[in-house]
């Protein structure tokens, strides 16, 4: 019986072949993707050419964005988004509903067509699927063809038998296929983005428990352990074949290990079918990550400028504490553990000549930031463009000066900005602030880190420069 092209779109029920599937996701994609740009190009919204990437979608302003603060021209441009996005958002739903009854996986599993970047491998993975009536009728008309192909199989005759055997050896050929397709990320493509990041640990996660589950189905905690064993393992070979540092390795960690889990997710119900019906899915999860790896060199999208601010109240007057924003003595060493632990810290700062067109230099462990001054409001703000940026942090690794490509380029300060405000009883309230970018995806992850390593570096000097000045304040009383 036909469906109509309305029940076909927004009724959840009954099924939908692979066919109709992929051609009405693939349509509803592009449409949706056209009118994105026109509304952003009638508000002549700052994130329009961030339509173009991959990252628009997330990032429709441009930058990250308070909506508590949000101007009337920017909520009305997001509400345009949010209108125009309910219906593409169910008819995605809708089918998907219907393509997962059609394979005869759990409904629940819809829930992955809001995860970004899962979605579109999701997405591949249920065209590629056969349906559960077309499985079950191919099976009954070749028992003996289907009986026959495994003992050809290069895999029959690497995969072990046992439970313990096939996990030790679906963990190992997982993490070196993420090894290697972290170091086509990062050393031939030059993307610590998508890929890298979601990309890699969801195809590994499904990879691990399709091997696991190879010669017989195997339970979802199973197939969720030797994912997660996966990126594991996979993260102690980038450290021993001196690709990343122990600092870097444990930031991606928890991201990696939330995103294998959801591959671990994913494998248990492709481990669920015979292999035969498996094979084209496995292509698809080999070939994602590099593609979105390779997509992304292609159209990089240029990272959010970021804005972190940390204040400090200190007893004593603008004048006095001024002195002391411009320039500082050497600081104590750190005492914090991330900056023990190799994160770059700063050290003292100097300033050569004065007023607007002074360069200020910010010692760091790493080297030196430069700094042009381009406000000089004595004693009240002390502006500056940062033009050069050493390191961000030196590599935790057995291997003595281990260099990464994250380190040149990617976590980059533009400006910042001293702010001096007056307070009763002769105090001051002295606000640190930095503009910066991270070149590094996805934002909203990464800037967790980034952020709380930059109010670090601020509380460090915030505190020096009150110290001194609440000695001076004492000394001249």
């Amino acid at each position: 019986m036909k469906q109509s092209l309305r029940s076909l779109l927004l009724s959840a029920t009954g099924g939908i072949d692979r066919l109709k599937y992929a051609a009405i996701g693939i349509s509803l994609f592009t449409v949706k993707h056209i009118v994105d740009i026109a509304i952003a190009a009638v508000f002549h919204a700052n994130g329009f050419l961030g339509y173009f990437s991959a990252f628009g979608y997330w990032i429709p302003l441009g930058q990250p964005a308070d909506i508590a603060h949000l101007t009337s021209h920017e909520a009305m441009f997001l509400a345009a988004l949010l209108v125009v996005a309910v219906p593409f958002v169910w008819i995605g739903v809708a089918t998907t509903l219907k393509r997962l009854r059609s394979i005869n996986w759990p409904l629940w599993l819809v829930v992955m067509f809001f995860i970004p970047i899962v979605n579109v491998i999701f997405f591949a993975l249920l065209v590629a699927m056969p349906d559960i009536a077309d499985f079950v009728a191919a099976r009954a008309k070749a028992p003996a063809a289907t009986a026959e192909k495994p003992a050809r199989r290069i895999l029959d005759r690497i995969m072990p038998f046992g439970f313990f055997a096939s996990a030790a050896m679906a963990v190992a050929l997982t993490a070196i296929f993420g090894v290697g397709a972290i170091a086509l990320g990062t050393l031939v493509f030059r993307e610590y983005g998508w890929g890298v990041f979601v990309a890699v640990p969801v195809s590994q996660g499904i990879l691990a428990a399709m091997l696991l589950g190879y010669r017989e189905p195997r339970s979802l905690i199973q197939c969720l352990g030797v994912a997660e064993l996966s990126v594991i393992l996979g993260g102690a070979l980038l450290l021993a074949v001196a690709l990343e540092g122990a600092i870097c390795i444990a930031m991606a960690a928890p991201l990696a290990l939330l995103f294998a889990g959801i591959g671990g997710l994913i494998g248990y119900q492709l481990q669920r079918r015979p292999m035969p019906t498996a094979v084209v899915p496995s292509l698809i999860v080999l070939l994602a990550a590099p593609l979105l790896m390779a997509a992304e060199a292609v159209a990089p999208a240029r990272p959010p400028q970021l804005v972190v601010s940390t204040s400090i109240v200190v007893h004593a007057p603008p004048g006095i504490v001024w002195r002391n924003v411009v320039t500082f003595p050497e600081l104590a060493p750190p005492r914090e553990a991330i900056f023990r632990l190799g994160v770059a810290y700063p050290v003292r700062a100097r300033i050569e000549g004065r007023g607007a067109g002074a360069t200020r230099y910010c010692d760091f462990s790493t080297g030196a930031f430069v700094e042009p001054i381009t406000s000089w409001d004595e004693p009240r703000v002390l502006a500056f463009d940062v033009t050069r940026n050493p390191e961000p942090m030196k590599e935790l690794s057995p291997y003595k000066d281990l260099t990464t490509p994250h380190l040149h380029g990617y976590l980059t300060a533009e400006r910042g900005e001293f702010r001096l405000l007056p307070l009763p009883h002769g105090d001051t309230r002295l606000i640190g602030t930095t503009w910066y970018r991270d070149n590094v995806w996805p934002t909203f992850y990464w800037r967790l880190w980034s952020d709380a390593i930059i109010h670090t570096i601020h509380d460090r000097v915030l505190a020096h420069i009150k110290n001194q000045a609440e000695m001076q304040m004492s000394a001249h009383r």
